[in-house]
């Protein structure tokens, strides 16, 4: 199944706002509140409209769209109709696509040399230059000063050649004489990483198989699920299945409904010296893991965690691995190594760092079965007990697909003065980026996660949790398989 771009939608999970075409998928506005549309001429955010029609009373009205749609028909981008009223800052209601009369929907009316086609519209979106919130205006949308529309609808194949076109919509509430424009929306485009031209390149694809990357030099740690070793924190056990494709065995995973934890392994790499402290330190590493989100996948309650790096620490404890003193469940990390004088032990408040495999809208869209990312890194600039999310704003992936995952954490650098603990001031120069299939999804190089030179990175955490408080709805099936921890960035293997 193929996703078109440009499909706005007028739902309160999927519509737009004065930050984003679209608040599932957090795609942000890119010339501010009103939005993103071309004029006429193909002026980004000009003044020039398509059409212009006077409104002095209720009523139904007429626009003549024929350049418009003659341009989509030609280049296969139906973007949608922007429309913005002037000369007035009283609002218009606009009778929506879900009104009991049929009659007085917004239509387009295409005129061909076979015959007049009548289109009714799949979305009448608004919003609002001083809102956050969509709106849900499937039956009455409006336009203003302050609030401006998309109304889109899907173009058929034409059987004759196309001689006019007319959107057709009916005002329904009428306060004051003003002008309606149409002009094309341009909303942000996105990336579904499935085929990718020119993917980043790393170590991965100078390697044969994944049997030859376990030995590579650069390589830290490399496992798929073959054995028990990195796979009995799977809630409830996830079966084995041997991929003949890839020649290793991913693990089948379940989020049961009614519960949060499917996976808990960490994956740690530092050993302790004898007084607690970590024996070496590394500043910097990658991550990569093979991920399958099964068609069942998707939770409109919460997002559902999902792996990436350890960096809390904690202290070392008797059963022999580091217990996390903070840095997750609604508790930061100072960054800090303290001296717990009751206990007796070095204690590191680090920062854990995950990612998020993306909440679902409740409304049904054009969009279901893509799923949107992020990272959930707790640092030391976060602002709230939980920190917010760091969107790979325009890549997503779909459901019943493999995707591989590369992920890097750069610690940040400390400076002095230095206490007697070690623990200075952290600089603002961490980095963190990911990609998806080779895709650049995100980066960030301003990150503090520590205030001590001795807490760098553990090793990797293997969590699939849903939400935070909340426990998913309903049985959410996922595959992993082929994880690497490692000084160099993996990537995608050779094609």
């Amino acid at each position: 199944m193929g996703f078109a771009q440009f499909l706005t939608h007028d739902t309160l999970g999927s519509g737009p706002t004065k930050d984003v075409w679209n608040v599932n998928f957090g795609m942000r506005w890119r010339r501010g509140t009103k939005g993103d549309w071309l004029d006429a001429r193909q002026i980004e955010n000009g003044s020039q409209p398509f059409a212009t029609v006077a409104i002095p009373a209720a009523g139904r009205y007429a626009a003549d769209v024929t350049a418009l749609i003659q341009r989509w028909l030609g280049n296969n981008e139906n973007r949608g109709f922007y429309l913005r009223t002037v000369g007035t800052d009283f609002p218009f209601d606009w009778t929506g696509r879900l009104s009991s009369d049929a009659d007085q929907r917004p239509t387009l009316v295409l005129n061909t040399t076979a015959g007049t086609v009548r289109i009714v519209a799949r979305c009448n979106a608004n919003w609002v230059t001083s809102s956050s919130s969509a709106i849900n205006t499937g039956t009455v949308f409006q336009t203003s000063s302050q609030a401006q529309a998309i109304v889109h609808f899907p173009l058929p194949v034409l059987s004759g050649t196309l001689m006019s076109a007319s959107l057709e919509l009916t005002c329904a509430v009428w306060r004051r004489v003003g002008t309606l424009q149409v002009l094309e929306a341009d909303p942000p485009q996105f990336i579904i990483p499935d085929s990718v031209p020119n993917p980043v390149r790393g170590i991965g694809a100078a390697v044969a198989n994944f049997a030859a990357l376990r030995t590579h030099p650069e390589v830290l740690l490399a496992t798929d699920f073959a054995d028990g070793t990195y796979g009995n924190g799977f809630t409830p056990a996830a079966p084995r299945v041997f991929n003949p494709a890839t020649g290793t065995t991913y693990a089948a995973g379940t989020v049961q409904a009614g519960t949060r934890t499917s996976l808990d392994v960490t994956l740690n790499l530092i050993q302790p010296n004898v007084d607690g402290t970590p024996a070496t330190t590394i500043n910097e590493m990658f991550i990569q893991y093979w991920v399958y989100l099964e068609d069942n996948f998707g939770s409109s309650v919460d997002s559902t965690k999902s792996p990436a790096f350890e960096t809390r620490f904690g202290y070392w404890n008797p059963v022999g691995y580091w217990q996390s003193v903070g840095g997750n469940g609604g508790a930061p990390g100072d960054g800090r190594k303290t001296w717990n004088a009751a206990q007796r032990r070095w204690e590191y408040s680090g920062n854990s760092i995950r990612t998020h495999w993306g909440r679902t809208p409740a409304d049904p869209t054009d969009y279901d079965g893509l799923i949107w990312l992020d990272y959930y890194a707790y640092h030391l600039d976060q602002t709230q007990a939980f920190p917010e999310g760091r969107l790979w704003e325009g890549v997503l992936i779909r459901r019943g697909r493999w995707y591989c995952i590369d992920l890097q954490v750069k610690m940040n650098t400390v400076f002095g003065p230095f206490d007697t603990n070690g623990n200075g001031e952290g600089n603002r120069d961490g980095e963190l980026r990911a990609w998806v299939n080779g895709v650049l999804a995100y980066e960030a190089t301003n990150m503090r996660w520590t205030r001590n030179p001795e807490m760098g990175v553990q090793g990797g955490w293997l969590n699939v949790f849903h939400g935070g408080q909340l426990n998913s709805p309903r049985d959410m099936g996922y595959r992993l398989d082929r994880v690497v921890l490692s000084r160099r960035y993996v990537g995608p293997p050779a094609a």
